[in-house]
């Protein structure tokens, strides 16, 4: 398939998965259980995440460059946000040590769990970031090609 024709496609199937963002996102908002709020706002983040996946695909073939202000500023905000997830993997840890019912702490273990992802995440990033000048998106998904548990 001819890169022009996959990218169009691409971006088209962007839009599908917008639209349905758009259409869940008030549902989310608006429903007052937050059993059917959980559940929709999954759908939600599901497609905002294949709206980025499929970015990624768009910039793979195109060739895409990460500038250096790009790296900088990805730097600086990883810095922050390692710090931040540490703060809340502890907090909810802090928390979950005081709950005793069953389905509240399985909640908070999956927060927890999430949140020891994302800092390793974070922090493997942050170490790209330092070390790899010129780096390409083809590069970072040659980093991460085995590491596709993150992103889904």
């Amino acid at each position: 398939m001819m890169s022009k024709e996959l990218i169009n496609l691409l971006r088209e199937q962007q839009k599908l998965e917008q639209k349905t963002i758009d259409s869940l996102s008030p549902m989310v908002s608006e429903t007052k259980n937050s059993v059917i709020r959980l559940f929709l706002n999954r759908l939600v983040l599901d497609s905002m995440k294949h709206v980025d996946i499929l970015q990624a695909a768009i910039d793979l073939n195109m060739g895409a460059v990460v500038s250096e202000i790009d790296k900088n500023r990805m730097r600086k905000g990883l810095i922050e946000h390692i710090e931040n997830e540490k703060f809340m993997l502890k907090s909810i840890e802090n928390v979950a040590a005081k709950v005793e019912e069953e389905k509240t702490k399985f909640l908070l273990q999956q927060i927890a769990d999430d949140e020891k992802r994302h800092h390793q995440i974070l922090k493997h990033l942050l170490k790209i970031v330092e070390e790899i000048e010129n780096i390409r998106d083809e590069d970072w998904w040659g980093l991460y090609y085995d590491r596709a548990e993150w992103l889904f």
